[in-house]
């Protein structure tokens, strides 16, 4: 059995464990999607979010569409997530997400 290697992985997926880490860069490609102005490097950490029910369910639609992230972001959820930075932070924290069942990895024989 060979062991990982302790280099950062770049994988959306982190299959071994089933768990998925959204990157900074897709987030801010859902985001620009989202909002209208097409252009991820329009977004920083630190550039101001009003994310309203509209806004909040199509960033839930497209994390699970995408990447298979099922987040428990909800508009008074939205509310408290100010910067890029606090939304990507909490999309990754630990509990926010799991993996939708059609993205799950599948057992092999």
């Amino acid at each position: 059995m060979t062991e990982h290697s302790s280099s950062q992985r770049t994988d959306s997926r982190d299959d071994d464990h089933g768990s998925v880490e959204i990157t900074k860069e897709q987030l801010r490609e859902i985001l620009a999607e989202c909002t209208g102005t097409g252009l991820a490097s329009g977004f920083d950490d630190a550039t101001p979010l009003v994310l309203d029910s509209y806004v909040t369910t199509w960033i839930r639609q497209l994390l699970e569409d995408r990447l298979g992230a099922v987040v428990e972001l909800t508009p008074d959820v939205a509310d408290s997530l100010d910067t890029v930075a606090a939304l990507h932070a909490f999309v990754n924290q630990a509990g926010s997400f799991s993996r939708s069942p059609e993205h799950a990895p599948q057992d092999q024989p």
